[in-house]
């Protein structure tokens, strides 16, 4: 028979060994982006709420607290190298695809950027699904740089599983990535890009809200109305989605 001290050793090992592995657990789960189910439902019901909004799905929010379900999968997909008009847009990788409306409004700001002499304007990313997020978040140190600044979002939380947010830069004669925020490219990008429907996602004054560091390559697809809206009022998604909810629910 097991004597009573070491009846309390085994207990106790064995209480330790729970405990490690419920933070292991955690700790998968929080690498690899797991929401438990009360969580999922809540993406489902932001997802239907936000239709209720835009009927096309271009402004869909997504963040930490509007994360996407984990079988999201976005409607018009194409691959860009296919779709691109010729010589209008460069392209880190042929095989990235993204939203048919978004990539067509992207070429017309590129081929009328083209026309008055702006060149080489590329995507760097596009549409990514959701294990290509996952690998990026774990390649990440979960999405933190080396000072804890968030600047990879987690699998769920991110736009480019929406395939409406681009990442873009431009490429010099050798075929080497600008910092795209030095380049006069940039400025008339943020001078000209409401009229083509999109938003500079994750402004440097907005990161509070965002949540998100100031990213000037990231642009995101929300039709010409509510990209113009929002660039003459000085409001980031979050603002603009939060005050259509709001007339929403005083209509």
């Amino acid at each position: 028979m097991i004597g009573e001290k070491k009846l309390r050793v085994l207990l106790l090992v064995c209480g330790c060994l729970v405990v490690v592995l419920g933070l292991a657990a955690l700790g998968l789960a929080f690498l690899y982006g797991y929401l438990p189910p009360a969580d999922r439902a809540a993406q489902v019901v932001h997802l239907r709420d936000a239709r209720q909004i835009d009927e096309e799905g271009f402004l869909v929010l997504v963040n930490e607290t509007h994360p996407l379900p984990d079988d999201y999968e976005p409607e018009d997909l194409v691959n860009l190298a296919e779709a691109r008009p010729k010589n209008t847009i460069g392209l880190k990788d042929i095989s990235m695809r993204a939203n048919k409306t978004a990539f067509a409004a992207l070429c017309n700001l590129a081929a009328d950027m083209k026309a008055e002499g702006y060149e080489g304007l590329t995507v760097i990313a596009s549409y990514r699904d959701l294990e290509k997020q996952q690998e990026l978040f774990r390649a990440s140190f979960n999405g933190r740089d080396i000072f804890g600044k968030p600047y990879v979002q987690t699998p769920e939380a991110t736009e480019h599983r929406t395939g409406l947010a681009f990442d873009l830069s431009v490429l010099d004669e050798d075929g080497q990535t600008l910092v795209f925020s030095e380049t006069p490219h940039y400025t008339y990008v943020l001078e000209h890009m409401a009229d083509y429907g999109f938003i500079l996602r994750y402004p440097s004054d907005k990161q509070e809200i965002t949540g998100i560091g100031y990213e000037p390559w990231h642009i995101r697809y929300v039709g010409k109305e509510a990209a113009v809206q929002m660039q003459a009022e000085g409001l980031c998604l979050e603002e603009y989605v939060q005050r259509l909810e709001d007339a929403g629910q005083s209509s």
